[in-house]
């Protein structure tokens, strides 16, 4: 189905809800991001998404309602509720607000008898608030992706919410006089805020005539790189008109649990905006995924992850007041993921206190990571697209948490590497087969031991052009403790950077090409790439390689990308793959030869011309480019860095920002 088709079905059944309420003292508003404060009356707004009257079950007497029911966010209402029921919000009896408390609800849709493709104008219409319900499976989901099961938040580096909704800034809004914020108790328990985040409310509405699809379907079988559709109206305390039933397109990133069958939350890869919490997820055949939560962020940092709670977990919380059997079930998604295979063949890699991606070769326990992970100092002509954070830290991760298995700190560290086999997951030993000592930031890893039947990356030696859809998968953000499986990211190749072959000796090359003026060495996707996800694969849509992750943009602020990065495409690597199947150390030689042209391209860097390359630069030379002094000036520099910490000061002394 066209994304357009399914937009116009999703706008039958998305709403926006509206929350104003007496609030005096101005403290209703804090934990959102936006907000209407006017003569001490304080408006919030969420999403939402109706479910009509035949659709029903039967209704609990205790809701005492006859029409039309919509499903939005709980956080819109919970700070409304009469004070005695706002620590146990679900607890019965029914739930309570604030007097003079009033909840609307903005819907269309087409009229009975009216086109399919005219939309009645958008109408405000009263709600009730029914009840207030847990989603106990996706909170235990959250908890598990974030490695703990309770525990203050101080002790996490992530926690439940928007970026732009955190507790030392003022929240943004419309206010006739200022607002008082109270900040958020950072002493708060961490499942309760997960509780809270997950919560639905149940509003009801007099039954609407109008005229929807007469089969709404649910899917009920989720994959990684499956497509979304969320409608949901951001902003809309301030311009409901404006942003009414916006549309967002993305992919599922990651499932959780990993092993069930019944999924209980989505990692989304799309972007959303506050407000959108409580809005309808379809999937690409307009069959209903569930409902947009508000993210994961990070602290410090800008950085979200999307979150969805599918349909089965809500309808189970409502335990079956909702009849899930009177939906029709789509079988659309009933085929086997083409990043099936890729994913499992992705591994994850600790050592040194750090994490980052590795990709499984062969079947002999071979594993292509980036050579940063062993020896970062080296990469200083690189670091301005990303160094410091291209492997994550464990200890941002894992905080007071038990230490990692196997993990000590003698020569380049004990390294252990997560196998995803047989969706389960093992650890295993690994030693240092090479690290490149050229330009290109690669290096091979062994497995010490490892259970049978690995699997290996398929290999595409073909450039994706510009414009292709890649997928990225990595360990990006989420680290060890989580036990999350590789995440999927999605984008475009936006550039490919060539230079003027042949790269290596016939010998070490792989396929045969009848046009070596140009080679591909570098590919720059807009797939989000985040810290701890290079090593990781970039794939087509065929889940075959065509790249390997290094690097992402980094501003001179010292803030990520994510949506601009770089990768190694295949050609280049023609060596390690020519290696992994006949097993001669010889062949990588030829990736240890200098090259300045790649390693210009690869420091971001003039490239040399034909003049340069055949006669070196004179010292004081005032011709010479700022590139290669920059260049000259690391190589000067390369002893004197002892450690990371000695890095990180000269990267926030002398380097420049190349992005």
């Amino acid at each position: 189905m066209d994304q357009t088709d399914a937009a116009r079905i999703a706008r039958n059944f998305s709403v926006m809800t509206r929350i104003r309420g007496p609030d005096p003292k101005g403290l209703k508003m804090r934990c959102h991001a936006f907000h209407l404060y006017q003569d001490g009356v304080t408006t919030l707004s969420s999403s939402g998404f109706l479910y009509p009257r035949e659709l029903l079950g039967n209704v609990p007497s205790t809701w005492d309602h006859d029409g039309d029911i919509i499903i939005t966010s709980g956080s819109l209402v919970e700070s409304f509720l009469v004070a005695e029921q706002r620590k146990n919000p679900t607890q019965e009896p029914k739930p309570t607000l604030l007097q003079d408390t009033q909840i609307d609800v903005l819907v269309e849709g087409s009229k009975t008898g009216g086109s399919d493709k005219t939309n009645e104008a958008p109408r405000w219409i009263v709600a009730q608030l029914l009840n207030l319900v847990d989603v106990p499976a996706s909170s235990l989901a959250i908890l598990s992706l974030l490695g703990a099961r309770s525990g203050s938040i101080e002790k996490f580096s992530w926690d439940l919410g928007w970026c732009l909704a955190t507790s030392n800034n003022k929240q943004v809004g419309n206010d006739k006089m200022p607002s008082l914020n109270s900040d958020i108790d950072e002493s708060s328990d961490l499942s309760s805020l997960v509780k809270s985040g997950t919560r639905i409310a149940i509003l009801g509405i007099n039954t609407l005539e109008y005229k929807r699809p007469l089969e709404f379907k649910v899917s009920h079988h989720q994959q990684q790189g499956d497509s979304l559709l969320i409608m949901g109206s951001p902003f809309g305390a301030l311009a409901p008109q404006h942003f009414f039933n916006s549309v967002s397109i993305g992919h599922i990133a990651n499932c959780l649990p990993r092993s069930s069958s019944k999924i209980s939350l989505l990692l989304a890869d799309v972007r959303c905006f506050p407000g959108m919490e409580g809005g309808l997820v379809l999937d690409r055949h307009a069959s209903l995924v569930g409902m947009l939560i508000a993210p994961l962020r990070q602290k410090g940092t800008d950085t979200e992850i999307q979150l969805v709670i599918p349909w089965g977990a809500i309808a189970s919380a409502l335990d079956n007041r909702l009849k899930e059997s009177q939906f029709s079930q789509s079988m659309h998604n009933l085929t086997v993921s083409p990043f099936k295979k890729a994913i499992s063949s992705v591994a994850l890699i600790t050592v040194n206190g750090s994490w980052a991606s590795g990709i499984i070769l062969n079947n002999q326990g071979l594993i292509l990571t980036n050579a940063h992970l062993l020896e970062p100092w080296r990469f200083g002509s690189t670091s301005t697209l990303d160094l410091l954070n291209k492997t994550t830290p464990l200890r941002e991760e894992i905080g007071n948490r038990q230490s990692l298995p196997n993990l000590s700190y003698t020569g380049y560290g004990k390294i252990s590497v997560r196998l995803n086999h047989l969706d389960s997951q093992v650890w295993c030993d690994a030693s240092v087969v090479y690290v490149s000592k050229g330009p290109l930031d690669v290096a091979l890893l062994k497995l010490n031991s490892f259970p049978s039947k690995l699997c290996s990356i398929d290999l595409e030696f073909q450039c994706p052009p510009r414009g292709a859809t890649i997928h990225v998968v990595g360990h990006g953000l989420i680290g060890p403790r989580s036990g999350l499986f590789p995440s999927v990211t999605s984008g475009i190749i936006s550039n490919v950077f060539t230079i003027p072959g042949p790269l290596y000796a016939p010998e070490a090359s792989i396929v045969e090409t009848q046009n070596s003026s140009s080679i591909p060495v570098m590919l720059q996707t807009t797939a989000a790439v985040h810290p701890g996800a290079s090593g990781g694969a970039v794939v087509n849509s065929d889940g075959r390689l065509v790249g390997l992750i290094t690097s992402n943009a980094k501003h001179g602020s010292g803030s990520n990308i994510p949506y601009m990065n770089f990768s190694i495409p295949c050609k280049s690597l023609e060596p390690v793959f020519k290696y992994s199947d006949q097993g001669k150390i010889s062949i990588l030689e030829q990736l240890d030869k200098p090259n300045e042209v790649l390693s210009a391209v690869w420091a971001l860097a003039p490239l040399p011309t034909e003049t340069t390359l055949q006669k070196p630069v004179l010292e004081g030379n005032v011709r010479q480019s700022k590139g290669s002094r920059f260049i000259d000036f690391l190589n000067e520099k390369q002893a004197e860095l002892t450690s990371s910490k000695d890095l990180e000061n000269l990267l926030n002394r002398k380097l420049p920002s190349k992005i």
